[in-house]
């Protein structure tokens, strides 16, 4: 299963990417809003951790582009 976390506290973030790591899952993080957009649009994900403030805009933006692009995540 493939997550990609977006937090942008890094010892939240850190802590919970080799969490999942260290429970076999393949597992990126990202802590800008930027960086997540890219991600989103450049790899498929079976799941996504998402914060809601983040530097550069805000996690419901981002959650509103993948509902009206139709990204599927499991």
């Amino acid at each position: 299963m493939k997550l990609l976390v977006i937090e942008d506290e890094p010892s939240l973030l850190n802590s919970i990417t080799r969490y999942f790591q260290k429970e076999q899952f393949l597992c990126e993080g990202v802590s800008t809003y930027n960086e997540a957009l890219r991600r989103i649009e450049d790899n498929p994900y079976d799941c996504i951790i998402l914060d809601i403030n983040l530097p550069g805009g805000s996690g419901l933006q981002l959650l509103r582009y993948l509902r009206e692009d139709k990204k599927r995540t499991a």
